[in-house]
């Protein structure tokens, strides 16, 4: 769990540094700032949902299902905060448009390749089962 934070926490920040100085030298403030606003919500949610998922992933074999809905649970979250945000951000509705598709898609794509690759070294291990 700590590894996936700090890993995470990383993650964003390299990808607001990197996008976030070409954003404000084409479009303005305004622009990163809705970037950043994205970035955050978006950390936090798939944040939660990370929690989900590998905390009953601990302590049952129906995994999938756990993980499905915690990315159903992000997807109907992220919907309502994206109608919720759209009517204020009147003026940037494509920046925010932008920046909300790209938070969505680079933090869920976190989140798959950490759980996938926690998946492949629990896959590793000796299975007792066997035995």
């Amino acid at each position: 769990m700590g590894r996936f934070v700090l890993h995470f926490i990383l993650f964003i920040l390299l990808i607001l540094v990197v996008a976030g100085y070409p954003v404000y030298k084409f479009f303005g403030w305004d622009t990163v700032k809705v970037l950043v606003h994205s970035f955050l919500v978006f950390f936090f949610i798939t944040l939660g949902a990370f929690i989900l998922s590998t905390y009953k992933t601990k302590q049952a074999k129906d995994s999938l299902r756990y993980y499905l809905a915690s990315i159903g649970i992000k997807m109907l979250i992220a919907l309502i905060y994206f109608l919720a945000m759209l009517k204020s951000y009147a003026g940037f509705e494509w920046q925010f448009t932008l920046s909300f598709l790209s938070a969505y898609f680079l933090c869920t794509g976190f989140e798959l390749y950490y759980l996938l690759s926690n998946l492949r070294q629990n896959s590793d291990a000796p299975n007792d089962a066997e035995n």
